[in-house]
This record gives C-alpha cells, sequence and structure tokens, in this order.
C-alpha cells in the first residue's frame, strides 16, 4: 500500500457519509483541515495547501501539497437528501 492509499483511507474513514453543504473549495477545505464547525477531526499529517477543482456535478479533484510531496484525488459525491447538500461517497 502506498503513503497515497494510506492517506485516502484516512480521509474516508473520517470523512466518508460525512454531510458537506456544498462542494466549494472553502467548505471542503475547511472541512478537510479540521477549520470548520463541522468538521469531524483536523487530517494529519495537515497538508501545507489543499486545491479543490470542481470537475462535474458529482466529481471534485482535491489535490494535498506539502513542501515535498503532492497527492491529487478525486472525490466522488451522491446528492443528499435536502438536494443542496452532498455526501461523500468515495475517493480515487
Amino acid at each position: 500500500m502506498t503513503i497515497r492509499d494510506s492517506y485516502a483511507q484516512q480521509i474516508l474513514s473520517l470523512f466518508r457519509y460525512s454531510d458537506f453543504r456544498d462542494r466549494s473549495a472553502r467548505v471542503i477545505k475547511g472541512i478537510l483541515t479540521g477549520n470548520h464547525p463541522k468538521s469531524e477531526l483536523p487530517l494529519l499529517p495537515k497538508p501545507d495547501i489543499v486545491l479543490v477543482e470542481d470537475s462535474g456535478e458529482l466529481e471534485t479533484k482535491v489535490d494535498f501539497i506539502w513542501d515535498d510531496i503532492k497527492f491529487n484525488f478525486t472525490f466522488i459525491w451522491k446528492k443528499g437528501e435536502k438536494g443542496d447538500n452532498y455526501i461523500l461517497e468515495d475517493i480515487v
């Protein structure tokens, strides 16, 4: 298993099926770095930079960047019951 795969598993164990009120960069960065009221726990180690790019209605590209490494992920979403929120389903 690679470090990238381990990091993705950690994110999923913390945030799978979590309700994100939207997929904006501000909300995603806040939740994933522990700077948001609904954040369950901050990730360790915390990335220096989190880049978020919308890549479709139910997909978001998220990059975690440190001084010496960068991980690229695609977050897969499903629409929440409210219709204006998103539930994190998977990370690839």
